[in-house]
């Protein structure tokens, strides 16, 4: 269907008498900024004439106490004008594009004779906003923190360098919030490294001014988290933790499209800032003659032969002068055993790893002692192992405590062999992602949520199932695991399966124990069993003359 469009002007109006809406037109009214204010002019002869009014405020005008002064001074009850008028606000050009789309859907239910929409270009238009980045530059600036993947293996005496709260810190030290970024009035200050940008050295970010006291408040917290009771202390360190997430939040926002105040340049500016403040403390740690073991967006480690704690405090003061941001030592590490992949054996990941610091606490990543889908067994046996190898202080030491690890877990392999583990120790616990009968193929987690969907549980996604696996490799998938709600009256538990889950929870702890290469003497008289162990040998006889 269209409709003629009728334009008015208020400066030179193009009718006689522009404030009458004709019907089945659409009327647009643009000029000055107050022009949205106009609709309270329309808004009672509409609804005193029993007209219904879907309205889309994009200005933010619309006054609920403005609507009920209007029927008071006509002596109607403010209900009955109320019910005349819906009301739905966009703050963002996404918001009232999408209210826009809504409207069909909305009319089904509510019969509008008059759809009001208030700033429909205003929000579409943002002198802020440039052209669109073309792809070598969203290369450049589209990126997060920067991460050196670690150094396999022990490594003794390792300190770890955290910058404090680098983010929120780099916003205040710098000035980097939404409306100081690229600002106009600045054509000459100085640049962000890698994309440019500009920061304005006139006024003081909002974000800015924001974060730093809540920076301040959380600094104050974690002194008094020190010094008090621990039935104080309790308090003290949930409201550290709150503003923990309060500035976790001021940071995410830059970069949330729909925030009022966001600005995708503000969150590029923020991670270009931490990836360079990173780049510059590792040169000074190598510059002073420390090796850099792994680096992680806002934390280093370090390790230098002989290094004291005295010594990675003056490097950690030596970056915080030079980088302008604070930074603390979380904790120097009798050593540090970054693992590999699971999936390849030789690539580091640096989510992966256990530690060990001056006063014997562990640090752990990664292991299966930290999922909360590990079967009870197996975190034990990891957790025993651990206790025993935090009494190492050196390599040599290390080994040692080894062999007392290794046989924790040879206990373990053997009380699984002879069946005399608890069934609730072999409990695995998973998450579904979706309805039963949804699952197209027969994993270990589909086949337990039919049976429990069987047996007239009602699952959804989301909920937790747990399952003891009864024969990995059996032909009918029913047997293969049984869901622990309906254990009563079956028995039996697939040893060989969990026997190598149990290993490979060991393994970890003698990846960083290099393999002995066994010496393969060749010489011309080979016997049987060296021809079935190498079979090439059996090919080089065969071609023999």
């Amino acid at each position: 269907m269209s409709l003629p469009i009728a334009f008015t002007k208020t400066e030179r109006p193009a009718t006689p008498n522009p404030w009458v809406l004709s019907d089945r037109t659409l009327t647009v009214f643009y000029g000055c900024p107050e022009m949205p204010r106009l609709s309270h002019y329309f808004l009672p002869r509409l609804l005193f004439a029993k007209k219904q009014i879907l309205y889309l405020d994009g200005a933010n005008q619309i006054s609920p106490l403005l609507l009920a002064r209007f029927a008071r001074e006509r002596g109607v009850e403010p209900s009955s004008v109320n019910s005349l008028i819906r009301v739905a606000r966009a703050f963002t050009c996404f918001q009232l594009t999408e209210l826009v789309r809504r409207v069909p859907k909305t009319l089904e239910r509510f019969s509008a004779d008059v759809l009001i929409v208030t700033a429909l270009p205003d929000l579409y238009f943002d002198e802020d906003v440039r052209d669109p980045k073309r792809p070598d530059e969203l290369l450049v600036a589209d990126r997060g923190g920067l991460v050196f993947v670690p150094k396999l293996g022990f490594t003794p005496n390792v300190a770890e360098l955290d910058f404090v709260s680098q983010f929120p810190s780099i916003m205040a030290r710098f000035n980097i919030s939404p409306e100081t970024v690229n600002c106009p009035c600045c054509p000459d200050a100085p640049r962000i490294p890698e994309l440019g940008y500009r920061i304005c050295q006139k006024r003081r970010g909002i974000t800015s001014r924001v974060v730093e006291r809540l920076i301040a408040k959380r600094c104050e917290l974690k002194k008094l988290l020190k010094t008090t009771a621990p039935d104080t202390a309790l308090r003290f360190k949930l409201q550290r933790d709150s503003m923990k997430w309060l500035l976790v939040c001021c940071f995410g926002y830059t970069g949330y499209k729909n925030a009022r105040f966001g600005k995708i340049e503000a969150h590029e500016a923020i991670n270009a800032v931490a990836r360079e403040t990173l780049l510059v403390a590792k040169e000074i740690a190598e510059a002073d003659g420390f090796e850099l073991i792994h680096a992680l967006v806002d934390s280093l480690y370090v390790w230098k032969e002989g290094a004291t704690r005295e010594d990675y405090e003056r490097l950690s003061q030596e970056i915080e002068t030079r980088t302008r941001l604070p930074l603390a030592i979380e904790s120097v590490y009798r050593y540090v055993v970054f693992l590999p992949s699971k999936q390849y054996a030789d690539v580091p990941v640096p989510n992966r790893f256990f530690a060990v610091a001056e006063d014997g606490e562990l640090k752990i990543r990664g292991l299966e002692c930290r999922r909360h889908d590990t079967p009870p067994l197996l975190g034990r046996m990891q957790h025993e192992v651990l206790a025993i190898l935090a009494e190492a202080h050196d390599y040599d030491s290390y080994l040692q405590k080894l062999e007392i690890a290794r046989g924790v877990f040879e206990a373990y392999e053997d009380r699984l062999t002879n069946g005399e583990v608890d069934i609730r120790d072999l409990v695995v616990s998973k998450r579904i992602t979706r309805e039963p009968r949804d699952y197209k193929k027969a994993g270990v987690t589909a086949i337990a949520a039919q049976q429990l969907f069987g047996s007239g549980v009602k699952l959804r996604p989301g909920q937790n199932i747990e399952y003891v696996i009864t024969n990995a490799e059996a032909h009918v998938p029913n047997d293969r695991v049984r869901a622990y709600a309906l254990w009563e009256g079956w028995f039996g538990y697939d040893r060989k399966k969990y026997g190598a889950m149990l290993r490979e929870a060991f393994e970890p702890f003698v990846l960083c124990v290099p393999k002995r290469a066994e010496p393969i003497l060749l010489s011309d008289s080979i016997s049987e069993d060296d021809l079935d162990r190498f079979p090439l040998f059996s090919a080089l006889v065969t071609s023999r003359p």
